[in-house]
Parts: structure tokens; sequence; C-alpha cells
């Protein structure tokens, strides 16, 4: 799982990089997620995306049931959003913009 959790990271990292680059890494919210995670998956997957993204927001949500009931158990998901001001776009609230969402099994 660790090579897919690598590219999700990677996937991310280029869409910031190409949809978003005037924002700052302080006004990046990282949600990764998971299907059925234990504690300690929940807690290696998240400490994976702070060590990446270092200086943005970063939380972990699990899958919803529909997505975890057709991607199964120990699937990994990752999404991006930016908070504030950005280019043209004001967004008074975090988690307008999403960037993208990505998960692998």
């Amino acid at each position: 799982m660790k090579k897919c959790e690598e590219r999700m990271l990677d996937e991310i990292a280029n869409d910031i990089e190409k949809r978003f680059p005037k924002a700052e890494p302080s006004e990046l919210w990282i949600g990764a997620a998971g299907a059925g995670f234990s504690k300690e998956e929940i807690a290696e997957w998240t400490q994976m995306v702070r060590n990446r993204f270092p200086e943005a927001h970063v939380y972990y949500d699990p899958l919803s049931a529909s997505v975890g009931a057709h991607v199964g158990p120990g699937a990994a998901g990752i999404g991006v959003s930016v908070d504030g001001y950005f280019g043209e776009f004001y967004c008074p609230n975090y988690n307008l913009i999403c960037t993208s969402a990505k998960v692998c099994n």
C-alpha cells in the first residue's frame, strides 16, 4: 500500500503546483482518508501526509460508507483545498476549492 500512498502524495503535490501555484502552504487543507483503518494505520497515513506537506493543515476523516463499500477495507484517499484569498477568487471559508481527490486500494 505504501507505493500507492506515495503515488497519491505525488499526484496531490503536482495538482497543487499546477492548479494553485500562488497558494501559500499555510492556506492548504489536506484531508487524508481511509476505509476500515486501525488507529495505527490512521496515524501512519496522516503522518505520511504531514511529512510531505509540513506547513499545510492536515486532518483525517474516514471514507464514506458508500465509497468504502465499493473500494473495500484498506483503501486510502486524499484531497486538498485552499483557504482564503487565491488569485482572483476569495473563499471566506476553507475547503471551498477542491483540487483533487484520489483513492487507491
